[in-house]
């Protein structure tokens, strides 16, 4: 039985734009944040944790209800930069992913804490293949 869905390492970083803005202006750009991010095809929009906006520093550049197992929610829109360390996926900036609580979720086996989660807005830069059976995944451009 799989117990989770697929999770890929993941680094969030404030967006390029907002980063070179920083040093323009002689300001500490935020470190990355590294962990896991859950690939959740259910999700029409990504995700990041709240505690990474928070580390980041990156004020919010909109709202959007969220429907979701518990109902709809009305949620903050935060722009970000996702690297995925060790793999060939590209890096891809987001001026709009929303804010999800996730550092309450527990993932078997994780190797670091849910910082993401993957939705079908970045996955339709890629192609998804998902073996059920197994549990494996392969994520490519």
């Amino acid at each position: 039985m799989v117990i989770q869905g697929p999770i890929v390492s993941v680094q969030i970083e404030v967006p390029t734009a907002l980063a070179e803005q920083l040093q323009k202006e002689g300001k500490p750009v935020p470190a990355p944040v590294s962990g896991v991010a859950l690939i959740d095809t259910g999700a029409g929009v990504s995700g990041i944790d709240l505690s990474v906006i928070a580390h980041l520093e990156v004020q919010p550049v909109g709202q959007v209800t969220v429907a979701g197992v518990t109902g709809e929610k009305l949620r903050s829109k935060y722009p970000a930069r996702f690297t995925f360390p060790g793999t060939s996926i590209p890096d891809l900036n987001f001026g709009e992913l929303v804010e999800a609580e996730l550092s309450n979720q527990a993932i078997a086996g994780n190797p670091g804490p849910l910082i993401a989660l993957i939705g079908r807005d970045i996955l339709h830069h890629f192609i998804l293949i998902y073996n059920g059976p197994s549990g494996n995944f392969t994520l490519a451009c």
